[in-house]
């Protein structure tokens, strides 16, 4: 099997790669596209987010279609396998907690000098984004409805912090998007709780969409917009 991986990410506790291979079956569909996160801190870490994705599914929470050791398909991998939430070119998936992790690289600079806003780390799709020079969110108010409520759904069974969301838009103007929904896709941090506080749930997807209008919407009205709907739960 032809496997070529390059490096897209990285944090406190891993690296994130984007891998491209033949076409591998995982359940019913196939995949040439995914991506692989190796940890720092080794099998225990591996072990632990295997966890908390059963978590995720058993909750009911939006989340990635697989995930799995990776040497189940790469042998000489080592970490975990998932879906590559952006092998879909026709929407765009974006963690708003990836800007801030690091300091810039030369994309973050040219992003930079192109649009006047200093982001001190992106991936690929969050910088396809950032060069959009996003300026209207189509449904926004829609989208905090859809999302406080949706989130209620697992809230008494686990909790996802704002680090897990990740944001699916798509692009229907010059400078305009739609909020297509959310995946709960980092799951670094995510716990099981049988008496978890709907309220803390719903202010952690507030937090995490504040802050994507944060780094992705250039017009500040949209991460204020957000702001007052989350100050009606302090």
């Amino acid at each position: 099997m032809t496997v070529s991986k390059y490096l897209i990410g990285e944090g406190g506790n891993s690296k994130v790669y984007k891998i491209k291979c033949n076409p591998v079956q995982i359940g019913s569909e196939f995949y040439s596209q995914m991506i692989l996160k190796e940890f720092k801190c080794g099998q225990c870490a591996v072990e632990r987010y295997l966890m908390n994705y059963l978590i995720a599914k058993d909750t009911g929470m939006p989340t990635l279609k697989f995930c799995l050791e990776a040497d189940e398909l790469f042998p000489d991998f080592d970490g975990i396998i998932c879906e590559d939430l952006n092998a879909d070119s026709q929407y765009l998936y974006v963690s708003p907690n990836t800007p801030g992790r690091r300091e810039p690289g030369e994309t973050e600079k040219t992003l930079a000098e192109l649009t006047g806003r200093n982001l001190l780390a992106v991936s690929e799709a969050e910088a396809a984004l950032v060069k959009k020079n996003i300026t209207t969110v189509e449904n926004l108010d829609s989208f905090m409805d859809y999302l406080i409520s949706d989130v209620r759904r697992f809230s008494d069974k686990a909790f996802a912090s704002e680090d897990s969301f990740f944001f699916g838009v798509e692009i229907v103007g010059e400078h305009t998007i739609r909020m297509r929904d959310y995946i709960i896709a980092d799951l670094d941090t995510l716990c099981e709780c049988d008496d978890s506080d709907p309220e803390a749930q719903e202010k952690a997807a507030l937090i995490a969409l504040c802050k994507f209008c944060h780094w992705f919407v250039s017009d500040s009205k949209f991460e204020q917009a957000v702001h007052a709907r989350l100050s009606l739960l302090v």
